[in-house]
């Protein structure tokens, strides 16, 4: 289930509403929530969870945190969803008045791009899979974050099986592209064996990522040159 939690006062927190999977408005996707983004339509506030049991995302609007309503809801293997089973992580991330998420599904090997700028009646975008199309680290995607280039959004995931990480053009949602993917052991990575969270920030011009490693007990520090048109 999802928990809000009023922290306005860090003294003093204070629970909001809560719901659980099953419960009557329409929460069919809670199965084992593992993560959870917001993101803004209009006046409103939203986030889109998901769910590893249920291999599917929930839409949750919680402009009112006392009162959080379930909007929309989908599951692997339906309406073009392909790439949800075991839906490990998710991302939202803006290309021009559109909002959208990428969700790894960490038993499908892949990734969802989902657009979600009508949070009533979310859209399954385009999916890859690991060992198509230049996705050559997949295998059992775990995390991952976005960020932005000039003028395209790029997408950096982690896989634990795969001791590796994928770096993804999401410019196009309709299209994604893969751009670079490096594995442990290899160039110069030490530290990317069973490669678990991963957060991507700049330095002045520069573009970077740190990720974790579950099995190495360590960080790898990756700068990422990307494309700029």
């Amino acid at each position: 289930g999802v928990q809000i939690i009023d922290i306005s006062d860090p003294t003093a927190i204070v629970a909001k509403d809560a719901q659980d999977d099953g419960d009557s408005g329409g929460f069919d996707e809670l199965g084992n929530t593992i993560d959870v983004d917001t993101f803004t339509i209009g006046t409103s506030t939203y986030a889109i969870a998901v769910a590893y049991i249920d291999d599917g995302v929930q839409i949750l609007n919680i402009t009112d945190p006392t009162t959080i309503t379930a909007t929309d809801d989908e599951t692997d293997g339906a309406n073009s969803f392909t790439e949800l089973d075991g839906a490990r992580d998710v991302e939202t991330y803006t290309i021009g008045s559109k909002t959208y998420a990428i969700v790894t599904g960490y038993l499908d090997d892949g990734v969802q791009i989902i657009d979600i700028s009508d949070p009533t009646a979310i859209v399954a975008k385009d999916a890859e899979t690991d060992g198509v199309n230049g996705f050559t680290e997949l295998n059992h995607p775990e995390d991952v974050d976005t960020f932005t280039c000039g003028s395209r959004t790029y997408a950096i995931v982690t896989t634990t099986t795969g001791d590796g990480v994928q770096l993804i053009d999401v410019s196009d949602p309709a299209n994604i592209v893969a751009i670079d993917a490096e594995t442990d052991g290899v160039n110069g990575f030490t530290m990317l064996d069973a490669a678990y969270n991963v957060e991507a920030f700049k330095i002045g011009s520069k573009q970077y990522a740190i990720v974790t490693s579950f099995s190495d007990d360590g960080v790898q520090m990756i700068e990422m040159p990307c494309r700029n048109s």
